[in-house]
């Protein structure tokens, strides 16, 4: 999730840049690696599953009614244009953000370059880099397939080859605004009907998107073949695929779909329109100034200082940095007010996920 942040002179984030500080000064000495560096922390969980779309509302809908998604509560008061929902407790989360609100507050438009317009994705639209698909897991695929399209959901390839498990059944089908959702059959699989399986990054190279996800998230590597890395980054699977493995032209894949954002900057001097899909993910962790010190102490490029975010002239729970893979997508890092899990609560009762 991205919102506004305090500008690094204000009494807020000098505020805290000065108990962070102080923090460090008071605690133990940090641990070094033998390299003499400070150690990398490891993710805890993915967070942010962040879903930029055309109608906000007609998303979690269509989340809620065909994949058994529940709304989750937020953890301090309710940021209005930011939801979170998952389709299994303690799934990763899958955050819903529409187009610029008309009535954002001024440290919205203080983090944007231009005004945001967001519409569906075209079915044939090229594939961008980042994140092909998001692939939810059944056990059995037969019934999932027949719930779905009795909703009116769209199957768009019934038989899916999965690069990385051949003898895995799965099927396309066109999510929210055209977005991709694999649906794929896992023996056994328990519990509400659907489940987080894996997510699909669309890479120019699959062994230096790798190296980042191992070196800087602490990925493990659970599978390597030509132009394929399946990396396990705290609770994803991350499937890194060339596009000559999807069987796609490597020359009509689209850079990714990424927002035009600044960490400080001017109102929006320009609109801008871009497609809906899955703009970023990103990882929770404990401390991300701490992270922050050990990326680049690393030679690692933050897209902005750790900031605080803040929210009508409120802080909120949420402080945060980003980094770009070398395809130039998008992962955030956010640390949430001393949360050290999933989002546990559910806004309202969720029968389906008991």
């Amino acid at each position: 999730m991205r919102f506004a942040a305090f500008p690094s002179s204000s009494p807020i984030a000098v505020g805290l840049a000065v108990i962070a500080s102080a923090t460090m000064i008071a605690g133990a000495p940090a641990r070094t690696s033998a390299a003499g560096l400070p150690p990398l922390p490891a993710p805890i969980h993915l967070d942010d599953i962040h879903f930029m779309v055309s109608d906000e509302a007609a998303t979690v809908a269509f989340l809620e009614k065909h994949l058994d998604a529940c709304e989750m509560a937020h953890a301090d008061r309710p940021i209005d244009y930011v939801r979170y929902l998952s389709v299994r407790y303690l799934d990763p989360t899958l955050t819903i953000t529409g187009p610029t609100p008309a009535n954002e507050p001024d440290e919205l438009r203080a983090r944007t370059t231009s005004h945001v317009d967001i519409v569906p994705a075209p079915r044939d639209a090229p594939p961008h880099f980042g994140v092909h698909w998001v692939g939810f897991s059944v056990a059995n695929l037969e019934t999932a397939l027949r719930r779905l399209q009795a909703g009116g959901v769209v199957v768009a390839q019934p038989r899916l080859a999965l690069p990385q498990a051949p003898g895995v059944r799965a099927a396309l089908v066109h999510g929210p605004d055209n977005i991709p959702l694999a649906i794929v059959e896992r023996a056994g699989d328990r519990g509400s009907l659907f489940g987080m399986d894996h997510l699909m990054l669309l890479v120019k190279d699959a062994a230096a998107n790798s190296r980042l996800f191992e070196e800087l998230f602490r990925g493990q590597v659970v599978q390597r073949a030509p132009g394929l890395v399946v990396v396990r980054v705290a609770d994803a699977t991350l499937v890194l695929a060339e596009p000559r493995t999807l069987g796609l032209d490597p020359s009509r894949i689209a850079p990714p779909q990424n927002i035009p954002w600044a960490s400080t900057g001017p109102a929006p001097t320009q609109r801008v329109t871009v497609n809906a899909s899955v703009e970023h993910i990103g990882f929770l962790y404990a401390d991300i100034p701490a992270l922050a010190a050990a990326a680049q102490a690393r030679g690692y490029h933050l897209e902005y200082p750790p900031l605080r975010y803040a929210y009508k002239g409120r802080p909120t729970p949420f402080t945060s940095t980003e980094f770009m893979t070398p395809d130039g997508f998008s992962v955030e890092v956010v640390s949430a007010a001393g949360r050290v899990g999933p989002h546990a609560y559910y806004k309202v009762p969720c029968p389906s996920h008991d």
